[in-house]
């Protein structure tokens, strides 16, 4: 579980950071290619010759897939991190993010919320079974 192995390496308030900051990473890769796209569509149309016009819809089509995957790459990123940020703070203390791995799996987990109610969005993904370190409190994220 990598998951795991870096949230029990760097603290779980560490690794939400660098999740923040690879995240915020991948969103300005793709700002840039997606103005790459169009200053290679610019340059296809102003181009003087067919290779150089198909080199610049190649260039274009290149930065297009790139800015596509780093958008795909934000998204797995920020929301993985707001899930587990949104459940790292222990019930019984109120402490935040200081918190311990103790079990991890990516088999299906009967996850249910405070009232008892099955949570269909936890039941097929990956879940860490954590202990707050202050209190010993243990729950699942």
């Amino acid at each position: 579980m990598p998951l795991a192995k870096d949230i029990s390496k760097r603290g779980f308030r560490n690794w939400y950071e660098r999740q923040l900051l690879e995240s915020v990473v991948y969103l300005t890769t793709c700002i840039v290619c997606a103005f790459g796209v169009a200053a290679f569509i610019e340059a296809y149309r102003s181009s003087g010759g067919a290779a150089r016009g198909l080199l610049m819809l190649l260039a274009a089509f290149v930065s297009g897939i790139i800015a596509i995957h780093a958008w795909q790459r934000f998204r797995t990123m920020i929301v993985l991190a707001q899930r587990l940020a949104d459940k790292a703070t222990c019930a019984k203390c109120g402490l935040y993010g200081l918190l311990s791995v103790t079990d991890a799996s990516r088999i299906a987990h009967p996850a249910y919320d405070e009232r008892g109610v099955s949570n269909a969005d936890d039941q097929n993904a990956q879940w860490l079974r954590v202990q707050c370190k202050k209190c010993h409190h243990e729950w699942v994220i």
